[in-house]
Order: C-alpha cells, then sequence, then structure tokens
C-alpha cells in the first residue's frame, strides 16, 4: 500500500489499482498533484532545462509553487480558464490544473518558460509516475515544497496587448516573487552567464566537471535577491535563522554575480565572473582565490587543461 498524507486527510492507494479507477487518486490535493506532476515531468522531458531545474531544486528543497491568474513570461501569456488553476514554479515552468477543486479528477497541462509541453489527465500522471517508482519521490517533493494557494499579484503588465492562450509560444521571462515581507525576492541572473560550463582541469577543478547556470539558480539551487539588508547583529541572526541555507547574490552584473548564504551575509562572497582566456569566453569562479575556470564546450576545456596545466599563474595573469 502507499499512503498521500496532507493536513485533513489519509488516501490509500492499492498496488492494484486499475487505470479506469479514478477512485484511487480521487482526493488528492493541489499539493500532491503538483508533486506528481513535476516527477511525471522529469520522467517524460528530461531533455528540457526548465523541468530538469525544477527537479533539481525540488530535491533540494527549494521550490516555490505559485498561483497566479494569469502570468507572463517574456511575450509568452498563459491565461486560464475561469475553472482552471495556474500554478508557476520557480519562475522556470507552469502547471495548468483543469479543475481546480479536485485536480484528480480533470488534466495537467504542462509547460516550460517557450510554449505548452503537453495535457495528460492527472489519472494518467499518477500511473505514469507509480510505473515509474516514483511515488515516494512525489510524496517528498509535495511535502517539502513551498505552494501558496492564495492568488499572487498579476505581473502582466498593464500596457501589454499581448494576451495569448497556454498553446502560445516564445522565450524566457524575467518576473520576481517577494518573499515574506519583501527581504528577500529570486533574482534574474544574466543571460550571458547561464548555461552549461565545463571546467578545464586547472586550479582546484578536476577536467570537465560542470556548471549549470538557469536564469535563476545555480547547480539547481535557486539565488535570492537581498531588497532589505539587516542593520544590526541582531537582525543579522534573525536574517540567517529565518532563510537558513538560501544563497542570496550580494552583487549581481550582466558579467558576473557574487554569492553567500543567508546565515553569513559577512563573510567573502564567491561567485563566477565572465571573461576571456586567449579571447575565448570562459567564466572564473572564485571564492578569495580562483577555484576554477570554465568554458562553452568540453574540447575546450581540454585545450586549455592542456596548454596551462603546468602553467597555471601564466593563466591567471592572462585573464
Amino acid at each position: 500500500m502507499y499512503y498521500f498524507n496532507n493536513h485533513t486527510q489519509k488516501e490509500v492507494v492499492p498496488h492494484h489499482v486499475s487505470s479506469k479507477a479514478k477512485t484511487s487518486v480521487a482526493n488528492l490535493s493541489i499539493r500532491e498533484a503538483a508533486g506528481l506532476t513535476i516527477v511525471y515531468a522529469h520522467l517524460k522531458y528530461e531533455d528540457n532545462q526548465n523541468w530538469t531545474n525544477v527537479y533539481e531544486q525540488a530535491n533540494n528543497g527549494d521550490l516555490e509553487v505559485d498561483h497566479y491568474p494569469e502570468y507572463s513570461f517574456d511575450n509568452y501569456t498563459l491565461t486560464p480558464d475561469e475553472e482552471q488553476a495556474l500554478y508557476i514554479v520557480n519562475k522556470e515552468a507552469a502547471i495548468i490544473f483543469t479543475n481546480q477543486d479536485h485536480p484528480s479528477q480533470g488534466a495537467v497541462i504542462l509547460n516550460d518558460n517557450t510554449r505548452q509541453l503537453a495535457k495528460v489527465n492527472v489519472s494518467k500522471v499518477y500511473q505514469y509516475v507509480k510505473k515509474h517508482g516514483g511515488l515516494a519521490k512525489a510524496k517528498k517533493i509535495s511535502q517539502k515544497m513551498n505552494l501558496e494557494k492564495r492568488m499572487a499579484q498579476n505581473n502582466i503588465k498593464q500596457n501589454s496587448s499581448s494576451s495569448s492562450s497556454a498553446q502560445s509560444s516564445s522565450s524566457n521571462r524575467i518576473v520576481k516573487k517577494k518573499d515574506n515581507n519583501g527581504e528577500i525576492e529570486v533574482t534574474s541572473i544574466s543571460p550571458a552567464l547561464q548555461g552549461t560550463w565545463y571546467a578545464a582541469g586547472l586550479f582546484t577543478e578536476k577536467l570537465n566537471s560542470k556548471v549549470q547556470i538557469s536564469s535563476n539558480a545555480i547547480n539547481g539551487k535557486t539565488i535570492y535577491k537581498l531588497n532589505k539588508r539587516p542593520n544590526s547583529e541582531k537582525e543579522l541572526k534573525a536574517f540567517g535563522e529565518k532563510y537558513h541555507g538560501k544563497s542570496i547574490a550580494v552583487e549581481n552584473k550582466s558579467d558576473s554575480i557574487s554569492i553567500v548564504l543567508a546565515e553569513s551575509l559577512e563573510v567573502d562572497a564567491w561567485g563566477y565572473n565572465l571573461t576571456t582566456l586567449d579571447g575565448v569566453p570562459c567564466l572564473v569562479g572564485a571564492s578569495g582565490a580562483i577555484g576554477g575556470v570554465y568554458f562553452k564546450t568540453p574540447a575546450q576545456a581540454e585545450h586549455f587543461t592542456q596548454k596551462y596545466k603546468d602553467n597555471e599563474e601564466k593563466a591567471n595573469k592572462t585573464y
């Protein structure tokens, strides 16, 4: 037997459940259905960067799922029907439940930040996740996510003439959600820094170890902007306890980002800086001293490893 729990109910799902028997998932909450959907998207769209980021962030316990009346990525606007419910996941992707009161009796519409990926009955999502052994993971994700059922403020620009449906497509988005009293909010990382970077075998890094940077996360860890800096030791301590483990961008520019943990605002930051080595764009990771140099391709990483492995100091002076 497998159990899904929430604050008010317990549901028992027998292993012999038929795909025709919707009663097995009839009482799924939005939270539980969202957890199932995230695992389903990971299994079905493993090459989709947005959903990959969401899954990694979910495993880190760093997941914000917010309810919107409608939501605009850049040129891509999602406007759910009256009976539907739109949830934005870490500003990376979107989930629309066609039946917000009883999600398992309807379908889920999956979107990344550019397009709609699929529309699937929630009962089929459940069966697919179960078949692939993902129910326990879905349960864990649903329990750890920060899900807000209250409607967030509409992020659609007032002068926008765009109001396309979930089938519309375009590119990325830049939108921010403030956390609690506005002390922090999810940041937007420069597009110039985004992508998968491969380390040269120099300094403290191993050849081809990766740094993955998305629009608001580094290696799956969401990065936050500090809006209200603590002014005293007492406030610093309270801030650190409140946001313990969250990564705060103390500097965020078009070509660099510097980060500290919320509980360590007064220590030296670590981060990445975009520069060039012998005219080739690269990312330098540092925390006081250089920790690694990263390139856009494994071939570039290999080339510069061979060139500077016996003289790292020369590489350091070349930036």
